[in-house]
């Protein structure tokens, strides 16, 4: 058991790396903080369930982990995320990573969502990346790129599908049977 005298230090050595986390489960960036200090808060009340103070990171993600799915099925609190697809997406992909343990490891998961996103069109990318990366809406998009914002949309909701898609596929390459 964590003595509670602890907990400030596990909160200075894991707050860089708890973030960075939550900002990968696709977590909109405005709201990582507060995720996060959701995670901390409750980590706090539950520090007796906490055995030792190296696993804390592994701890704190579960938490924060529980947390994003928790605003998944909150309907009035859903524009914390990028997108409730896209973050279904990334949390399903994140349980099947070949070895999640370290905060390098979050690469991973962008190198591959890289690798997925090259595989749209460039005026598909151009979007996707106008919507999820700049926090652009489908009528400020259209309006930027002379289409209506239902095209815009329906690029969108393709686009996610190829992305679905494609990290399925890697999923499966990385899975052991």
């Amino acid at each position: 058991m964590v003595a509670e005298e602890e907990f400030p230090g596990i909160v200075r050595e894991t707050h860089t790396g708890l973030r960075f986390y939550i900002r990968s489960l696709g977590v909109r960036s405005a709201w990582v903080d507060d995720i996060a200090q959701d995670t901390y808060l409750l980590a706090h009340k539950r520090l007796q369930d906490l055995d030792q103070a190296s696993n804390a990171i592994f701890w704190l993600r579960a938490i924060a982990r529980n947390l994003v799915m928790n605003e998944l099925a909150k309907n009035a609190r859903r524009k914390r995320l990028l997108d409730e697809n896209l973050t279904s997406i990334l949390i399903e992909f994140e349980d099947h990573r070949p070895d999640h343990t370290t905060l390098g490891d979050e690469s991973y998961l962008q190198s591959e969502l890289y690798k997925c996103l090259q595989t749209l069109t460039r005026r598909a990318r151009t979007i996707v990346d106008a919507r999820y990366f700049q926090d652009k809406n489908s009528t400020e998009i259209g309006e930027n790129l002379q289409v209506s914002p239902s095209s815009v949309r329906k690029i969108l909701f393709k686009s996610r599908k190829l992305l679905y898609e494609c990290l399925k596929a890697h999923k499966a390459l990385t899975i052991e049977p």
